[in-house]
């Protein structure tokens, strides 16, 4: 039986999973997943497609791991501190 902190959002085409105010879980994603939605979901920022090429996803993504992202076995935690 879950916890029952758990709960799903919906937030435009992407599914998360939220334990509670502190832990967010992106299932399914790697760290070069979560970048992209980072900028293009929750940043909102419209990338014009001739800069698209330029962004370093993966590199991002890892600097996302010193910011409290880490990752599990079925994709990325954040843990809010």
């Amino acid at each position: 039986m879950k916890n029952k902190y758990w709960y799903l959002f919906y937030n435009g085409d992407f599914d998360a999973m939220r334990w509670d105010d502190d832990i967010l879980l992106y299932p399914k994603m790697d760290f070069e997943d979560l970048a992209y939605h980072m900028i293009h979901e929750v940043c909102c920022y419209e990338i014009p497609s001739y800069i698209e090429n330029y962004i370093d996803y993966e590199a991002y993504g890892r600097d996302l791991s010193f910011d409290g992202y880490e990752e599990y076995s079925n994709g990325i935690i954040e843990i809010r501190r």
